[in-house]
């Protein structure tokens, strides 16, 4: 008996342990926009390295650098507006890692009481299953938005 639960064990192992068929790639990036007070904003963007890349290569300009080409497409892919009025995005540092691309920035605007926000994000729509995760934190109101192929924008009110 000792030997068949034995024989399971190892089996299961083997079968888990080195058959990854039931994995599949998520693909979701993050978009973090936190207040931090008066008129400042803060962007965090985590998006995977890979995606990115082979996302800029289609349209890469060779007489840019890397760092400008993502922002290029960050800029062409993502926006915001508040009350109405669009917000510049300065990116001022972008942190690769083995699988991940983090891109930290502001939100330059001259609004000091929004009221409606509008968000725009078609960064990686063109990947089937993209999931863009975008979370807006306000006078200690956090509100979470999925962007898709089906669904770029979003409007909300504070």
């Amino acid at each position: 008996m000792h030997i068949v639960y034995s024989t399971i064990v190892i089996l299961l192992i083997s079968f888990l342990g080195f058959n990854t068929s039931w994995a599949h790639d998520i693909e979701v990036a993050r978009f973090d926009i936190a207040h931090n007070g008066n008129t400042n904003y803060s962007l965090a963007i985590k998006i995977d390295r890979n995606d990115l890349i082979n996302a800029i290569s289609t349209t890469a300009n060779g007489s840019l650098s890397i760092e400008d080409q993502i922002k290029k497409y960050i800029s062409k892919n993502f926006g915001l507006t508040f009350n109405g009025t669009e917000v510049e995005i300065e990116l001022n540092k972008i942190q690769y890692e083995t699988e991940m691309i983090f891109i930290y920035g502001k939100l330059v605007t001259k609004v000091s009481k929004v009221k409606s926000v509008g968000i725009f994000n078609a960064c990686l729509q063109g990947l089937a299953d993209q999931n863009n995760i975008v979370e807006f934190d306000m006078n200690d109101k956090l509100r979470s938005f999925r962007l898709t192929n089906d669904r770029t924008s979003t409007n909300f009110e504070y």
